[in-house]
């Protein structure tokens, strides 16, 4: 992609961070540890497509195992979640579209014994879309499946959390097996690439709606934040190849599009 359009979406990648930052840490105890700085490959000789991708999974450690728990009656059952993924974006005339995109999220309880902090996989889900000539009838858009992403690996893992918690955390064990379920039902769904993917996590995590009556009536105003941020025309992937080919199917003429964020009531009030 042209130097001007890949920094454009690392300005934009990074200002997420401080909306989800203010939005986990929330929580009692959770700690996002968010990639400032966005990989790109270079495209195969002849083409004008470049994949970008984090340097490094998106980690949450110290996550409540629902939005409506309380670090007192939830402090044995945690979560570590991590999220990663990539765009293929396309160069056409000036003007970079993304092509291609995936995502994926990985739930591992957190369990601490004595001195050893022990992350066990128990499910993963892998969000998708491809729109191309080889792309057959059955297979939506769109959809996500369950599966473990081969970019969360123990020692990725052990390495964000060794950049972490090098200094008062003791030793780390990490247990990867493949998650209960079928891993080839495609689940049709509204484009959930990575910045959607991390609303749909903070909102059914990190946003408990009675906030307001125990005394933190902050929440959904920073949830707000955080939509108009997936749903702002500086994302460059919020209209992609895939939604402008789905959109045109119910508009005549310019096509609108579609967001994840359209999915959330308080996008009404936007």
């Amino acid at each position: 992609m042209s130097k001007g359009a890949i920094v454009k979406l690392e300005r934009f990648w990074q200002k997420w961070e401080s909306p989800l930052q203010q939005l986990v840490q929330a929580r009692g105890g959770a700690k996002l540890i968010f990639p400032a700085r966005l990989d790109q490959n270079e495209p195969a000789e002849g083409s004008s497509t470049y994949t970008v991708r984090p340097t490094q999974p998106i980690a949450i450690f110290n996550a409540p195992t629902k939005a409506s728990s309380t670090r007192s009656s939830n402090d044995a059952i945690r979560l570590a979640i991590f999220i990663h993924g990539s765009f293929d974006m396309h160069v056409v005339d000036g003007e970079a579209i993304m092509t291609k995109a995936d995502c994926n999220v990985s739930f591992f309880k957190s369990k601490i014994e004595g001195h050893i902090t022990t992350l066990t996989l128990f499910d993963a889900l892998h969000f998708d879309f491809e729109l191309s000539e080889n792309q057959t009838s059955f297979h939506p858009i769109f959809h996500a499946q369950r599966g473990v992403s081969r970019n969360v690996t123990e020692p990725v893992i052990r390495k964000i959390w060794e950049a972490q918690y090098k200094r008062g955390r003791a030793e780390l064990a990490v247990e990867i097996a493949h998650p209960p379920g079928t891993p080839y039902l495609r689940l049709p769904t509204p484009q959930l690439d990575m910045f959607s993917v991390l609303t749909l996590v903070l909102a059914d995590f990190f946003c408990n709606p009675g906030d307001k009556a125990k005394g933190n009536p902050h929440t959904e105003k920073r949830f707000k934040e955080l939509l108009k941020l997936l749903m702002s025309p500086e994302n460059l992937v919020r209209d992609g190849k895939g939604a402008r080919s789905l959109m045109t199917r119910f508009h005549q003429g310019d096509p609108a599009y579609m967001s994840t964020g359209h999915w959330y009531a308080e996008s009404c009030s936007l």
